[in-house]
């Protein structure tokens, strides 16, 4: 996992891992910039279980969580919080599967969910419920076999960013309003392809 986090010493810095698991640093401790740094694994008692993200900010901020399996719930920032190192066991990832990168959600009033094989289906927040204790979500997107979640994203429904290999470089591509009313839907549907002239598996900016 590569990412840049921008905090102050202040703020808790949450880490999510792919069993599920969140776990809490307090930026002073991680070490400054000078030097190699510290494996942030070593921070936390996450053991052999993979970082997906770390995440810090306003705590109120909202988040859709997600797993390559098309399971999510939305929550805030500030629900992934714990005072323990051994962590918290917040999204409950079924075997097989790992937790991904949560989207932030602001005042956008769709989510966006795009499959491993370029399916792409729009639909309304309120769909999704919200759960601050945490647990094992609802079906996102359809999957059938061999098929993951890519990516998760929020928007306004006036427009969307989509990106991913083009010729071996990467390339992104902005859908209008009109091109992304084709793609909206109803919550756990099997999306439409997302054709962009490439194979998007990135969401957002």
């Amino acid at each position: 996992m590569l990412q840049t986090l921008e905090c102050k010493t202040t703020d808790p810095v949450i880490v999510l891992a792919a069993s599920g698991k969140t776990y809490t640093v307090d930026a002073a401790a991680i070490p400054a910039g000078r030097g190699d740094g510290a494996p942030v694994n070593t921070l936390v008692n996450s053991g052999s279980d993979d970082i997906v993200w770390i995440g810090s900010g306003d705590l109120t901020t909202r988040l859709l969580m997600n797993s390559s399996a098309g399971l999510g719930f939305l929550c805030k920032l500030g629900d992934l919080v714990t005072k323990t190192r051994q962590g918290k066991d917040f999204f409950k990832v079924e075997e097989g599967a790992a937790a991904q990168r949560p989207a932030f959600i602001k005042d956008e009033s769709l989510l966006a969910a795009l499959s491993s094989d370029a399916r792409l289906l729009v639909f309304p927040l309120e769909e999704v419920p919200e759960r601050p204790n945490g647990g094992v979500g609802v079906q996102l997107l359809a999957l059938p076999p061999d098929v993951s979640l890519a990516c998760v994203g929020a928007t306004d429904g006036k427009s969307l960013t989509v990106s991913g290999i083009k010729r071996k470089n990467r390339a992104a591509a902005t859908l209008n309003q009109k091109q992304l009313a084709e793609h909206i839907g109803r919550r756990a549907q099997r999306g439409r392809v997302c054709d962009v002239g490439f194979r998007p598996d990135k969401l957002g900016d």
